[in-house]
C-alpha cells in the first residue's frame, strides 16, 4: 500500500497564498459592485441636473427671444401709428387739396386715403396678433415644470401671463375722423384715440422689461445649477477611477492567486515524482 505524501511548508505556503489572493480578489469585487450601485444613483442624479440645466437654457432663450421681438415690434408698431395717422390726416378729403394742392389728383387722393385707413385698422390686427402670439408661447412655454415653479409668484411672471387684456379694442377707430372737415374737437377726438392705441403698444411694450427682470432672475439659479453639475460630474469621474482601480486589483489578485496554484499543483507533482 502506497503511503501518502508529506505535505511540506512549500505547500503549505503556495496554498495560503493562493486562498489570500482569492479572498482579496473577492473583496475587490464587493467593492466593485458597491461602486457600481453608488455610480448609477450618481449617473441618476446627473442626468436629472442635466434635464434640469436644459430646461433652464431654453427658457433663458425663450425669455431673451421674446424679449427682442417685444422690442422690435413695438418700435416697429410706434413708427407705423405715427405715419398712419399722420398720412390719413393729410389725404383726408377734406383738407388733402389745402394741404397737397394739385400734387396728386382726386380719385388719387381718395385711393391713398382709403389705403391708409385700411393700414390702420391692419396694424390693429397685426399688433393684437403679436400679443397673442407672445402670450401664447409664455404661457406653453412656462405653463408647468421647473422654471414655472420658480417664477409663477413673480409680479413679472404674472403681468406676461395676463398680457391678454393689452389687446387692442376692434372699435378703437369708432369716431375717428377721416374724412369730415377737421375741427379742434375731433382733432382732440383722434388724439384722443391716437394716445388710446399708442398707450396699449407702451403698455406691450413695459413687457419687454419684465422679460429681461425674469431672465436676470434665472441666470445666477442656471449658473450655480451648472457649476454644480461640473463640479458632480468630477465627483462621478472620480467615482469610476475609483471602480476600475478595483477592477484592476481585483484581477491583479486573480492572476497572483492562479500563479500561486499552478506553484502549488507543480510542487506537489514534483513531490510525487521525486517519491
Amino acid at each position: 500500500m502506497r503511503r501518502p505524501g508529506k505535505i511540506t511548508n512549500l505547500t503549505i505556503i503556495f496554498l495560503a497564498l493562493a486562498g489570500l489572493f482569492n479572498l482579496i480578489s473577492f473583496a475587490f469585487d464587493q467593492q466593485v459592485v458597491q461602486q457600481e450601485d453608488k455610480l448609477r444613483e450618481i449617473n441618476r442624479q446627473l442626468n436629472s441636473d442635466r434635464s434640469e440645466i436644459e430646461t433652464l437654457i431654453f427658457g433663458l432663450n425663450t425669455l431673451e427671444d421674446l424679449g427682442f421681438d417685444v422690442h422690435n415690434s413695438t418700435d416697429s408698431f410706434y413708427e407705423d401709428l405715427e405715419y398712419q395717422t399722420r398720412a390719413g390726416h393729410i389725404f383726408n378729403s377734406k383738407t388733402s387739396e389745402y394741404v397737397i394742392g394739385d400734387k396728386f389728383s382726386k380719385s388719387q387722393r381718395k385711393f391713398l386715403k382709403e389705403l391708409y385707413k385700411s393700414q390702420l385698422f391692419k396694424l390693429r390686427e397685426y399688433s393684437n396678433k403679436k400679443i397673442d402670439d407672445v402670450h401664447k408661447i409664455f404661457v406653453n412655454t412656462f405653463a408647468a415644470g421647473t422654471i414655472h415653479d420658480l417664477l409663477n409668484e413673480k409680479s413679472e411672471f404674472k403681468r406676461i401671463k395676463e398680457s391678454k387684456k393689452i389687446k387692442i379694442s376692434e372699435d378703437i377707430f369708432d369716431g375717428y375722423n377721416f374724412d369730415q372737415e377737421p375741427t379742434a374737437a375731433k382733432d382732440d377726438k383722434n388724439y384722443e384715440i391716437y394716445k388710446k392705441f399708442y398707450d396699449k403698444l407702451s403698455e406691450f411694450s413695459s413687457l419687454n422689461a419684465d422679460l429681461q427682470d425674469l431672465n436676470a432672475i434665472l441666470r445666477p439659479i442656471y449658473v450655480k445649477k451648472y457649476t454644480d453639475y461640473v463640479l458632480y460630474l468630477e465627483f462621478y469621474s472620480k467615482r469610476k477611477n475609483i471602480k476600475n482601480f478595483f477592477i484592476l486589483f481585483s484581477i491583479v489578485c486573480q492572476i497572483m492567486g492562479l500563479t500561486f496554484l499552478l506553484l502549488l499543483f507543480r510542487n506537489i507533482l514534483k513531490d510525487n515524482i521525486k517519491k
